[in-house]
């Protein structure tokens, strides 16, 4: 069985874009990272890992110089390379309500959002992965 985390950014697509991205791998991999993942937040004294706010030094990362918040991402980094996991992502660039009503009906009924066609599109390279190993 696979298992995944999957975070979106441009999801309401004020900025003409939507892409989703994330990690997917086997399940026994995930509780070990998790793990350590948590282990090094709570080391940190962070609750959620937010990539933005780290890299802007703001909300949790308040305070911190960039040399720490470097190495803070380093060793999330690090820890996500340890495991069986991979990267997979997908994105939709444009105007997507304009797109989608130069479709066919169904089209629109299946993808009503640029999420939805985003997430349809790694759930399929995923299977295909599947197909060829």
């Amino acid at each position: 069985m696979l298992w995944g985390y999957f975070d979106g950014s441009g999801t309401d697509g004020q900025n003409g874009f939507t892409v989703i991205s994330g990690f997917i791998g086997p399940i026994e991999e995930w509780s070990p990272l998790v793990l350590d993942w948590g282990a090094r937040l709570f080391r940190d004294g962070i609750e959620t890992f937010h990539c933005v706010d780290s890299k802007g030094r703001n909300k949790a990362y308040l305070g911190w110089t960039k040399e720490r918040s470097l190495e803070h991402r380093e060793a999330l980094a690090e820890i996500i390379t340890r495991y069986g996991v991979a990267g997979i992502n997908a994105g939709f660039i444009g105007n997507y309500r304009a797109v989608l009503a130069t479709l066919p009906p169904h089209f629109q009924e299946y993808y009503p959002t640029a999420y939805s066609l985003c997430f349809e599109l790694m759930v399929n390279r995923i299977r295909q992965a599947k197909q060829d190993s």
